[in-house]
């Protein structure tokens, strides 16, 4: 399978064909509502808002495999991230992004992206001591370390870049504009 073969179904119930977006940008996120990242929801639909019309497209994947810091289901987790943070991108139903019950798009995301995109974790991630301890598995090839690891896809769904949570996603608007030709 190839990115562009996935199919998203949001919180609101729509569905997202990504092929149906072969030419855009995609930025994908895996989210929580309660981390102190969440400020990053913010990052990103501003993200959204500034660069949509030029062919961005940001999605949201609520995941609680981190410490359950996505205690919300269905559509209260949207209600929350439109009441919080005015968010309008579309925001996937909760899924698991490591282990036996990952998503298959993460599944895909994580087995093809390529390992020195990663960035340092042990420099940069506040969070290194409680998964060295508590998670190491999440440590461990290219599982995700935590919530708010971002994708960036071009190119018909090449994914050229991962980022550590602790980047935010106002640090990575150069990248983006670069994919978009601004």
């Amino acid at each position: 399978m190839k990115f562009l073969d996935y199919t998203v179904k949001t919180v609101d119930d729509k569905q997202y064909d990504f092929n149906k977006y072969s030419n855009q940008v995609f930025l994908i996120v895996n989210t929580a509502s309660e981390w102190g990242f969440n400020s990053q929801l913010g990052q990103l639909q501003d993200l959204y808002e500034k660069y949509r019309d030029k062919g961005l497209m940001v999605f949201g994947f609520p995941c609680n495999q981190f410490y359950n810091l996505e205690p919300r289901d269905g559509i209260d987790i949207l209600e929350n991230y439109k009441e919080k943070f005015n968010v309008n991108f579309p925001v996937s139903i909760k899924i698991d992004v490591n282990g036996d019950n990952s998503d298959p798009l993460y599944m895909f995301l994580k087995k093809n992206s390529l390992d020195e995109k990663l960035g340092s974790l042990k420099d940069k991630a506040v969070y290194y001591d409680l998964l060295k301890e508590n998670h190491p598995q999440f440590l461990k090839d290219k599982e995700l370390r935590w919530n708010y690891t971002k994708f960036l896809v071009v190119n018909r769904g090449e994914i050229i870049e991962r980022f550590e949570p602790s980047i935010s996603p106002k640090n990575i608007s150069h990248r983006i504009e670069k994919h978009l030709g601004t």
